[in-house]
């Protein structure tokens, strides 16, 4: 039996003067999960930790390969048996119309909108529902169907402009912030500002890892990627 324990996110309670999740930028405190893994399979690995750069995304291709079974040439996450042998450079996660971020294992940039107020914000769908609600007449009144993404399958889907970013939060608002968790594990000395040939690198890796994951060309408008 392998035995997966995970969660979906973090939750603050006062930690960076915040309450809960989403509104805020997405501190180590929510982003940074527990994993533990027991594969019957490797049993050298009991009880040791590894700094290999996991996702959730993992998780699937991980339970397809225990059971023998190929993942999908569209599936992104790795095996956990890749995570022993080799680590990404970097990772990509956020929030809907947030902050981009991006982690190398040591510094975390969290990339805000150019503009505040950007209209290229869309969503990509074949079920245009919120997490609480259907979308209104207004949101569905200039959707189209698109081409596929690399990862629908060779579906068509709806693109449909957002009215705003997800879950009411102030990320698109809050500018950007780069964290060397190495001295700074509990992200309080921002360095967006002070380290411009460290931010173009993390930069640079952010936006290969866009690319990578076939992000759609108004997100690079949006955040003034190249």
């Amino acid at each position: 039996t392998m035995l997966i324990v995970s969660t979906d996110h973090g939750f603050l309670l006062g930690e960076h003067g915040w309450m809960g999740k989403n509104r805020m930028p997405l501190y180590h405190d929510i982003s940074n999960l527990p994993l533990f893994v027991f594969d019957p399979r490797n049993k050298d690995m009991q009880s040791k930790r590894s700094d290999t750069l996991v996702q959730t995304i993992d998780i699937a291709p991980t339970i397809l390969d225990f059971f023998n079974i190929e993942a999908p040439k569209d599936m992104l996450g790795r095996t956990y048996a890749y995570w022993e042998h080799a680590s990404r450079d970097g990772i990509l996660f956020g929030l809907h119309g947030g902050h981009i971020n991006v982690f190398d294992g040591r510094y975390v940039y969290m990339r805000a909108p150019v503009d505040p107020d950007d209209k290229n914000l869309f969503n990509y769908t074949l079920m245009p529902t919120h997490i609480y609600s259907l979308f209104t007449p207004e949101e569905l009144q200039d959707m189209e169907l698109v081409d596929p993404l690399s990862f629908t399958k060779n579906c068509k889907v709806l693109k449909i402009r957002a009215l705003g970013p997800s879950h009411n939060t102030y990320q698109h608002k809050a500018g950007d912030f780069l964290f060397d968790l190495a001295p700074d594990p509990g992200q309080t000395k921002n360095l967006a500002n002070k380290e411009p040939e460290l931010k173009e690198r993390l930069l640079s890796l952010m936006t290969r890892l866009i690319q990578e994951h076939d992000g759609p060309q108004e997100l690079f408008i949006r955040y003034g990627l190249k």
